[in-house]
């Protein structure tokens, strides 16, 4: 059925993470002018980085089909709702989008977007060699956040504001191994099972929580340094910080207390998922006001939560029976009202 077909796609554009990706390019365009760009502009930026990521999403599945069929049988590519042909025909065609997207912004964010994709093809290749597979995966945060500088900086980027050229992109570059290494304390069981040696299977979950916190004490840091390197909205940014910053301490807390317990590193992921929207909504707050940000923030939160309820325990869990398919997850894997 098509309606079977059209959901297995959704489910691997994976919306509540996708949203993420292009509006953290816009805040970092935003902050770059101090002030909202215009429409066309602003969609472009959005929408560049996000075909990309899709194409991203499409090539992690394909490359780690295998890997999946021992983790999460029931994804639409081991379950056989996509053929593997049909997503590396998907990839490809969002890489092309993506690549005419950012070339209408300009030469620089062309390689910039060729340099994120290099690291998302080197991601599928050490992502199994611990610490080294989570620092690949930071960079596509860190070249994220240069996508959106370089879009709205142009020609000017080497002479104007080193400090943000090289703030921002290490803020995301080190957001993003935090993240990826929750969804590796998240994946421990899956990825043992399938042989992917990461952080907490080589030292232990208690270094990776470790690591984690240590990681989040340093961006957090560059977070609050923001306004004193940059002429923002200083009360605007720290009103919306303060938000993000709750989210991540409730995420941290509840992995500092139960660091062995999956299902809680599954749910302080989902707060990071959060989390992750909440920052980059703090830099648009320091450029154009708190409201402003909350305004364009509030609406992909919403959409994220709803992505989460509907379609992250379908994808990451089976733990809806589609006709025609099988899945390879037992009931001891379904984790009710915890979502991925």
């Amino acid at each position: 059925m098509w309606h079977h077909k059209l959901m297995a796609h959704i489910e691997t554009w994976r919306p509540y993470t996708s949203l993420y990706v292009g509006l953290l390019a816009l805040s970092a365009a935003t902050l770059w002018e101090g002030r909202f760009l215009s429409i066309p502009l602003a969609i472009l930026i959005f929408t560049a980085p996000t075909i990309g990521w899709l194409a991203a999403l499409y090539g992690c599945d394909y490359f780690d089909r295998d890997l999946d069929k021992w983790q999460k049988g029931h994804r639409p590519i081991p379950s056989g709702r996509i053929t593997e042909r049909e997503a590396f025909v998907c990839m490809m065609v969002c890489m092309y989008l993506g690549f005419v997207a950012s070339a209408w912004l300009g030469f620089v964010n062309l390689l910039v977007a060729g340099a994120a994709m290099a690291a998302g093809v080197g991601y599928t290749i050490v992502k199994s060699h611990a610490f080294l597979g989570n620092a690949i995966r930071g960079l596509n945060g860190g070249f994220t956040a240069l996508f959106g500088i370089v879009a709205a900086a142009g020609t000017m980027l080497v002479s104007q504001r080193v400090q943000l050229v090289i703030a921002l992109p290490l803020l995301f570059f080190l957001h993003d191994i935090t993240t990826n290494l929750v969804g590796t304390i998240r994946d421990i069981e899956g990825d043992r099972a399938g042989n992917c040696i990461t952080v907490p299977i080589k030292y232990g979950v208690r270094v990776a929580v470790g690591v984690v916190v240590g990681l989040t004490i340093l961006w957090e840091l560059i977070v609050a340094l923001l306004p004193r390197l940059l002429s923002l909205r200083t009360l605007d940014f720290y009103l919306m910080f303060a938000v993000a910053l709750s989210m991540m301490i409730v995420a941290l807390i509840a992995l500092v207390r139960r660091p062995e317990d999956r299902a809680t590193a599954l749910l302080a992921h989902k707060y990071c998922v959060v989390e992750r929207l909440l920052l980059a909504g703090t830099l648009l707050a320091g450029a154009a006001g708190f409201i402003p940000a909350a305004l364009i923030v509030a609406p992909l939160i919403g959409l994220t939560l709803w992505s989460q309820a509907r379609l992250r325990n379908r994808h990451e869990f089976g733990t809806e029976q589609i006709p025609g398919t099988r899945s390879e997850t037992g009931p001891e894997q379904v984790l009710p009202g915890v979502m991925r």
